[in-house]
């Protein structure tokens, strides 16, 4: 099973680590985040979106993320339970 996006559902049920995304996104600052040492998240606001990638290459969930790249807005919604939003608020990382 795919976990690319695990992070934003467990921020939907954990309010302390959803309001780090949201002061993280308002903040306009390049941050990063990890959930549960499963995740990275690094937040760029020059794109407005956040880069998901592996806690760690060498983790036992690295094969199980794949690297993508979430809009600002798409993050917002999601974290809010709105799962309703386009294929062109994510993409592949290089």
């Amino acid at each position: 099973m795919i976990m690319t996006y695990d992070w934003m559902v467990y921020a939907q049920n954990h309010p302390d680590f959803k309001k780090e995304i949201e002061e993280a996104i308002e903040s306009g600052e390049e941050r990063e985040l990890t959930s549960r040492q499963i995740h990275r998240i690094r937040f760029e606001p020059e794109r407005q979106s956040v880069v998901v990638t592996p806690f760690s290459d060498h983790s036992d969930w690295c094969v199980k993320i794949i690297p993508k790249r979430i809009t600002y807005r798409a993050v917002l919604q999601a974290i809010n339970g709105d799962w309703n939003f386009s294929e062109a608020d994510i993409s592949d990382v290089d």
